[in-house]
């Protein structure tokens, strides 16, 4: 609350606001700012020169999720979703800080061993930038239930890669994630997102279909030189 209301104090006075995605747009409209204060500048993506095209689905299914073990991230509604399907089909693996939220991590560790998936599930905490790429092209599956996005970069590049997507609808990920690339349920739902999770673990033919989306999509995105423009583009027309 207390930050919210900093924020409706700001927002008057600032001359024009850059935001990644509509859905950031409408929460600035909805707080009082007029749409022409407003630019939406979506980040931009780095991309295999090219998407492999996947086809060849493996058993077990393996799952990427790369986020920052933190609440808002959804790892916990994740896991119990996972826990209710045969592990003998699945293997995760999460790229993402472990000490941004160091209480969340080690309740993350517990529920893992709560349900005895050490062996299904990894937790390989942060890679190097130049590392993500082969994390990225080595999956078959990226899933990331968030709550909230503003707009969903790691979604963004697994759309790059082609990798099909189980996520939710939180904040700007429908946005992001198109419904040829995605199964996208509703933040918070494990019901839903295990029903999600076994129709893509389960159908190499849906797999195949999403991951066709997701590199379509995916060639769509800005690059960084682009969204640089834009985003230059952006502060001089609000700033003038």
């Amino acid at each position: 609350a207390s930050f919210q209301a900093a924020e409706r104090r700001l927002l008057p006075l600032l001359r024009g606001c850059v935001c990644p995605s509509r859905n950031t747009a409408a929460v600035l409209i909805a707080d009082g700012v007029e749409e022409a204060r407003i630019a939406i500048t979506p980040p931009g993506t780095a991309k295999p020169v090219a998407a492999r095209e996947r086809d060849n689905f493996r058993r077990p299914l393996h799952l990427l999720c790369v986020a920052t073990v933190t609440p808002r991230k959804g790892h916990r509604v994740l896991i119990e979703a996972l826990a209710a399907i045969d592990r003998e089909t699945w293997r995760l693996d999460c790229v993402g800080s472990l000490s941004r939220d160091p209480d969340c991590a080690t309740a993350l560790r517990a529920l893992i061993a709560r349900h005895r998936l050490e062996a299904n599930v990894r937790l390989l905490g942060e890679r190097r930038p130049e590392q993500l790429p082969l994390a990225y092209d080595d999956a078959d599956l990226f899933v990331l239930p968030s709550y909230l996005e503003g707009y969903g970069m790691a979604f963004a590049e697994a759309l790059a890669y082609g990798l099909p997507i189980v996520a939710t609808s939180g904040g700007a990920i429908a946005h992001t994630v198109p419904e040829s690339a995605g199964l996208l349920v509703l933040p918070g739902d494990v019901a839903a997102l295990r029903a999600a999770l076994a129709r893509a673990i389960g159908d190499r033919r849906l797999l195949a279909r999403l991951s066709e989306g997701a590199r379509r999509a995916g060639e769509a995105l800005p690059d960084w030189r682009e969204a640089a423009r834009q985003w230059r583009a952006a502060v001089l027309r609000l700033a003038a």
